[in-house]
């Protein structure tokens, strides 16, 4: 069985001993096999089950470790041979492929998927941290928008989705505007890579914002119509309307950013002027990988995409059920019977 709190491997059994054995060239890697990570390796049943006795390197290390079983999934790997589209749908996991440098370029580029070259193996994955303290009035200076002006140029890992959770999100005016709008579409702007071959997943669940049901509705147009202006390929934009979790959070495939009071962070009037005292953490959801008595950022992931979709459930089967709540909504590109399509809500 995968476990889902910890990030799922995909590799050949000699490219995973040789990041085990060779801890000294793979220090990072290393750790997040030994603390955080399952492994589903390119190998049939019958040769793993050769393979896995106390003379092999990876029974050792794992036996040593507590890791679990390894799964046997060579079929797995002679499907993505065919068609490398269908790893858009493991959005948290790490793939170690024979492929050249162009090739994993492409295949990150296209999928939203962090991969590496088995024959040139990065190490510093997952290293993303990022932390700023912001004061009231202050101008975050460049060529564009605070948000862009913050983010642009953190070397975020490759994405193909992400949910944001901020209970207070649309809850402030600037003139008669929500504050939030223009916001989340600057944020969404600074997080969409330009280019990617399946559709982007994008989670908003808040509390209702402060205007009536038809100007909410309202809202939600404007915000997708303008967010499918800013990139060449699908968005698919869902909206859950409900009290969510405490944390300001937007959790991608790779990484989190969180939000002391919240993601209204810039004015109106000026989109590079802070609102109010507010900071931000960037991190990698493995940013620590010797953490090994803790939570780690990936696990911790999992229990907020594991909260979330059971809120979006319960209120999912309330809608369908007939309860009238018009605080409460699931709105935007969801399925006909308000079930979600979001990559990360599906994979926990």
């Amino acid at each position: 069985m995968i476990m889902d709190d910890k990030i799922v491997i995909y590799a050949d059994i000699n490219t995973v001993e040789e990041i085990i054995v060779f801890d000294d060239n793979y220090p990072n890697l290393n750790k997040i096999f030994q603390n955080n990570a399952v492994f589903c390796l390119n190998i049939s049943d019958e040769d793993f089950e050769k393979k896995w006795n106390d003379e092999s390197d990876l029974f050792v290390f794992c036996t040593g470790h507590d890791i679990p079983l390894p799964v046997a999934l060579n079929t797995y790997f002679d499907t993505l041979k065919e068609d490398y589209s269908i790893i858009a749908d493991k959005p948290r996991a790490l793939f170690i492929l024979n492929e050249n440098a162009d090739k994993i370029k492409e295949l990150q580029n296209s999928y939203g998927i962090l991969a590496l070259n088995k024959n040139d193996i990065q190490d510093n994955v997952l290293q993303l941290k990022h932390f700023r303290e912001f004061d009231k009035n202050q101008q975050i200076i460049g060529a564009s928008n605070g948000w862009k002006n913050t983010l642009n140029n953190l070397g975020f890992p490759p994405s193909n989705c992400f949910v944001l959770s901020d209970n207070y999100l649309f809850s402030r005016k600037e003139n008669g505007d929500l504050i939030g709008e223009s916001n989340l579409i600057n944020l969404i702007d600074a997080l969409l890579p330009s280019v990617l071959s399946v559709e982007y997943h994008i989670l908003v669940i808040c509390n209702h914002p402060t205007v009536s049901s038809e100007e909410c509705n309202r809202l939600i147009g404007r915000i997708k119509a303008n967010i499918l202006r800013l990139r060449n390929y699908d968005i698919i934009l869902e909206f859950v309307f409900s009290s969510t979790i405490n944390k300001r959070i937007l959790m991608s495939n790779y990484f989190n950013i969180k939000c002391d009071k919240g993601f209204e962070m810039f004015k109106l009037s000026n989109n590079q002027i802070v609102l109010d005292p507010n900071d931000i953490d960037v991190h990698s959801v493995l940013h620590d990988p010797t953490n090994s008595t803790g939570d780690s950022a990936y696990k911790s992931t999992t229990k907020k995409l594991k909260e979330i979709k059971a809120i979006s459930n319960e209120l999912k089967e309330q809608i369908n059920a007939g309860i009238i709540d018009h605080e409460k909504k699931i709105a935007g590109d969801c399925k006909k019977d308000k079930s979600l399509k979001n990559r990360l809500i599906q994979c926990v």
